[in-house]
């Protein structure tokens, strides 16, 4: 790309699969979010439930035409026939490997963030909380900014003050009290 050119959109790294081959080789039930597969394959049988989940991500992840690819992009493909726009598809739920259609949306970076499970290394049980010389801090990220929301002597003012602004600056992808 030439300097000064304007970025293509996105586009799943080296991808060129399309949503016809896709369904050629798997089946994939909306209501569940399972791809089985639609045709016998080396050590693959018909009907037989596609790919795992990475242990270390959490996501699904299935192999086709000699690449692995994320359980959630291909759904996403399967029902849109296209790629997602973005790089991003948040679980609205918060579980990686729930490919369910209506579990899936496209998100920014941030909104994506934003909607993420608590931190196993959060000693408050609250997301947006930590604690610090015997108060409770909140505060949240929007874009690569942390904004201190306040600190306080109650947890769960603390953790107000931050489903507050999460739903303020997030929307719906903003923390659920």
């Amino acid at each position: 790309m030439r300097q000064g050119a304007d970025r293509a959109p996105f586009k799943d790294r080296g991808n060129d699969l399309s949503q016809d081959r896709l369904k050629s080789l798997l089946v994939y039930d909306a209501e569940s979010g399972v791809f089985r597969w639609r045709v016998d394959r080396s050590n693959k049988k018909c009907g037989q439930i596609a790919g795992y989940v990475n242990p270390t991500m959490g996501y699904v992840q299935i192999g086709v035409d000699y690449k692995l690819h994320s359980g959630h992009r291909l759904a996403w493909l399967y029902v849109n026939g296209r790629w997602p726009a973005s790089q991003h598809l948040d679980h609205v739920n918060g579980d990686r490997a729930d490919n369910r259609i209506d579990n899936l949306r496209e998100a920014s970076a941030s909104q994506n963030i934003a909607n993420s499970k608590l931190s196993k290394a959060n000693k408050t049980g609250f997301k947006g909380v930590s604690l610090n010389r015997n108060r409770f801090v909140a505060q949240i990220m929007v874009g690569r900014k942390t904004i201190r929301l306040g600190s306080f002597s109650v947890l769960e003012d603390a953790y107000q003050t931050y489903s507050d602004a999460s739903r303020r600056y997030f929307g719906e992808f903003g923390a659920p009290l």
